[in-house]
Order: structure tokens, then C-alpha cells, then sequence
């Protein structure tokens, strides 16, 4: 099954895709001698594009490791049931068994 895109990811490409074509439409009109490359241009949309995808990878991160702290699933939203830790009692209990 084919996942949807959220908002923020569709925002990124439209981003991507726009800058994209812009550097190529400089570079096009360069080379039928209509316009010179401004190279700061070009700079600025290459910085734009990886400014929008390191925010979408903070963006991300920072919602995993919120859903993580919580224990909710990202997918459906819903809360993990979490089982009970038995992993100390079962230390204890082993070492109370090597003193005897």
C-alpha cells in the first residue's frame, strides 16, 4: 500500500521541484545567449533547497522521538500498550538466589 504524503513533505517537494526548474530555466536562457547565470542565484536556490530538507529531517526527528517518549504509533496516532517491566525483579530475585 502506497503511503500518503503530509503537508510538510508535499511543501518540500513543491520546493524542490520549483528550484529546480528555476536553475534550469538560468542556465537555458544562458546558453541561448538571452541572459547571464548570476551565480548567487543559483547559490541561493541550492542553500533554499537543503534549508527546507534540513528542516523537514529536524521536523521529523523531533516528532519521532516525541512519539517515541509517549509511546504513541506515528501511523494511527493511537498510544503502544506497554507491558510492565519484570527485568529488575527478575535480577533481584536472581541474586538473592546466589547469597543463599
Amino acid at each position: 500500500m502506497k503511503r500518503r504524503l503530509n503537508f510538510t513533505e508535499k511543501l518540500g517537494l513543491l520546493i524542490v521541484i520549483c528550484g529546480v526548474c528555476w536553475i534550469q530555466q538560468n542556465y537555458i536562457l544562458a546558453f541561448l545567449s538571452r541572459s547571464d547565470i548570476n551565480a548567487t542565484v543559483t547559490v541561493t536556490i541550492i542553500t533554499t533547497i537543503i534549508g527546507t530538507f534540513i528542516g523537514l529531517v529536524v521536523k521529523s526527528l523531533g516528532e519521532k522521538i516525541t512519539a517515541n517518549k509517549h509511546g504513541i504509533n506515528l501511523k494511527t496516532g493511537v498510544p503502544f500498550e506497554i507491558e510492565p517491566d519484570n527485568s529488575e525483579s527478575d535480577t533481584i530475585e536472581a541474586d538473592q538466589e546466589n547469597t543463599d
